[in-house]
């Protein structure tokens, strides 16, 4: 019963080996910096206004058909 779920759960998968590979040949870009513009009085007190993502270069979408 095992194996046949896991087929059963693959075979959607099936739809997205071209857009995986692309984005598996994909060049690695810069990373980015998480940089805080403030720090908080406590632990408790953060929240994602103090937060800038500084440098972030995304690559092109990619894009695939929904599988349902």
């Amino acid at each position: 019963m095992h194996s046949a779920t896991q087929l059963s759960v693959i075979k959607p998968y099936n739809n997205y080996f071209e857009q995986g590979s692309l984005q598996l040949s994909r060049d690695t870009l810069a990373l980015s910096k998480l940089k805080v513009t403030q720090k908080p009085m406590s632990l408790f007190d953060y929240s994602y206004e103090p937060f800038e993502i500084v440098g972030y270069e995304p690559h092109r979408g990619i894009k695939a058909p929904v599988v349902i």
